[in-house]
């Protein structure tokens, strides 16, 4: 009898466990159900702020171009019909920028264009550490919208190609030797037309366009694990190169060094 009884005890311990694991199965499911939407609205949100980000920049391309053709024709007498046009063009670039969201990660900063520079912009926007102006300004943005940092970004178009200054084969035109890679990010053909971005607003993909291949390559890095597994990402990036990540990695710790001194100053 007394058997029987433990017996009994055990099995409806036993039967009550199970209850509570399929409990737990169930509710298991639903954190994975409620996860896997989660992450779905959060790419559709990332990828909305790309575009975003991207209208942006374009019109603010297509308003400095139309303030420089302003400047060029407001001083003469020949024409009001061209500083009509560029007028209208300004005023279309402004309208794409408010259409497109208003202001990035920035703040009102990064669409001021009707306005001089602002101490903040002018120290970001210019060269740091033999990083050109423009490709500074790509390298935050590609960070910004993919969540990455713009130092680790920049450290690999220096040891890429010298942000597209190298003279070597396939930088500014062609491939390189034996490897086939093209441009300032040095892609090969099959991961280009996978990542490939028309950044620069122009409606190529053209992997020797610097702002193109900078964001293709922020699209790369975190399709390969950044900024969770930077080590990962560089080996995918560039498997030929030993000891590429840490190279990355001093590279950019004296970048983001040299920014800070030029807050500070």
């Amino acid at each position: 009898m007394v058997a029987d009884g433990h017996a009994r005890r055990l099995a409806a311990e036993l039967h009550a466990a199970k209850g509570e694991q399929a409990d737990l199965r169930s509710q298991l499911a639903e954190l994975r159900h409620a996860l896997t939407t989660a992450l779905r609205e959060r790419a559709a949100a990332v990828a909305r702020a790309d575009e975003l980000a991207l209208q942006r920049d374009r019109a603010r391309r297509r308003l400095e171009a139309a303030r420089a053709a302003a400047g060029r024709e407001g001083g003469g007498t020949t024409s009001r019909g061209v500083a009509g046009a560029a007028a209208a063009a300004v005023l279309a670039a402004l309208a794409t920028i408010v259409l497109a969201g208003g202001g990035g990660d920035d703040g009102p900063a990064e669409v001021e264009p009707a306005r001089a520079a602002t101490p903040r912009r002018a120290a970001r926007d210019q060269p740091l550490a033999g990083v050109p102006g423009d490709l500074l300004r790509q390298y935050r943005l590609a960070a910004r919208r993919h969540g990455l940092d713009w130092a680790m970004l920049a450290a690999v178009g220096e040891l890429e190609s010298a942000h597209g200054r190298s003279l070597l084969p396939g930088v500014r035109a062609g491939t390189t030797s034996g490897g086939g890679a093209r441009g300032p990010a040095q892609f090969v053909d099959a991961t280009w037309e996978r990542f490939a971005v028309d950044a620069g607003g122009d409606g190529r993909l053209d992997p020797y366009d610097p702002a193109d291949a900078v964001h293709a390559m922020a699209a790369f890095l975190r399709a390969s694990g950044a900024p969770r597994d930077w080590d990962a990402a560089l080996r995918a990036y560039n498997p030929s190169t030993p000891g590429f990540a840490n190279r990355v990695r001093a590279r950019a710790a004296d970048l983001r060094a040299r920014a800070a001194a030029a807050r500070r100053r």
